[in-house]
Formats: C-alpha cells, structure tokens, sequence
C-alpha cells in the first residue's frame, strides 16, 4: 500500500516540476490519436508482446498509429521475432501459437500472446536508454523511466519507441522530491509521445 502511495504521490510531483529540465521536438503533423485507460499495474503486467513488422517493440506505446497500415494481428505460426536479445540483434523462430501454457519467453520475459502491427514507413526504433543518452547525456547513475503516465517498472530496456514519435523528454533528479530526501539519488526520466492528450494542458497520454 505504501509503495502505491508512493508512485501516486510521485506522479502528482511530477506536474509542479515539469519544468526542471526539457528537451523539445517540433512537428509540423497533427499529434497522432492514443486513448490509454490502463493502470500502472496493468500496463506492466501485460503478457502481449507486440512486434512492428516483425520487429519486437514490447508494447504499443512507442507506435505512431498514423503509419500503421491496420489493426494488430497474430501472425500464423511458424513466424520470426526480430529486434530480441542483449543487443537487440537477435531473432526468434515460433513454432506454435503463444499461450498461457505455452508462453514465448523474450528477454526473459514470458508472453501469451504476440500481435504484429504492420506500418508503412521506414522507423527509427530506439531504447530508453538511447533516448537518455540523446537527451541529457550527462545524466548518470540509476534513472526510473516513464512513459507519459506510466512508470516503466519492469524489463525496461526491451521497449522500443518510434524516434520521430517522440514529443519531449524530461529528466526530473530525486533530489526534486522531498520524499527522497537523504536516500541513494537517482532520476526520473519521462518521454511523452506525440498524442493529441500530450498537447492539451492538464492532461497526459
């Protein structure tokens, strides 16, 4: 419960101090449409992986739907799973359809379900990390990643995000938050993607 009210506690910060340090990007194209009405909880406990022509990107938060040229689907088996491994240079070869009882474990990661979105455009996949380096290469030490409103607590370095779908990124050291005070530093690094919610004041995709 505490840990809870913490993340709560955390998020609400957040907003009185958005201004620390940001890093913008322009975009002349009207931000892409995302509705999200999952928890924290749910967002990282979510067991379908999620590929982008075959390219694993953990999940759909990093894709510019104004590209995709449909709706997900589950590729027929046997089919390869590319962008897998330390490096991300890895493939793997499913030979049956994912299930609880037979997940496919990625990264060490196990998945029920895997869903490929096909896209029209050439993307530019990058890391969390990458996106810190780009961003505020000067951080170091431990950071705590977000999402727009989620906080990425788990297997954080296999999700990947479209660079050009990128609106902003902030970097927010612990040091901000009084809660933290005396304990090991660290920062919160957040991205917000370019969705039509990331625009309007008050509200976060």
């Amino acid at each position: 419960m505490k840990r809870i009210l913490l993340l709560v506690n955390m998020t609400l910060g957040l907003g009185a101090l958005a201004n620390h340090a940001v890093a913008n990007i322009t975009h002349d194209e009207k931000p892409g449409y995302y509705s999200d009405n999952r928890t924290d909880l749910e967002f990282n406990g979510n067991t379908c992986g999620v590929m982008v022509n075959g390219f694993f990107v953990k999940s759909d938060i990093g894709i510019d739907f104004r590209s995709v040229g449909h709706l997900c689907q589950r590729p027929p088996v046997p089919f390869t799973i590319k962008g897998v491994g330390e490096n991300g240079l890895d493939s793997i070869v499913v030979e049956a359809a994912p299930s609880e009882k037979n997940p496919v474990v990625i990264n060490g990661v196990p998945y029920s379900d895997i869903v490929n979105y096909v896209q029209e455009k050439k993307t530019k996949w990058v890391t969390l990390e990458e996106i810190k380096k780009q961003y505020f290469p000067k951080v170091r030490g431990k950071c705590l990643y977000m999402v727009n409103k989620y906080f990425i607590t788990k297997d954080w370095e296999s999700y990947r995000l479209d660079k050009d779908f990128i609106l902003k990124v902030e970097a927010l050291p612990s040091s901000e938050c009084e809660i933290f005070e005396g304990q090991s530093p660290f920062t919160i690094i957040r991205v917000f993607t370019d969705v039509i919610s990331n625009h309007n004041p008050g509200r976060i995709g």
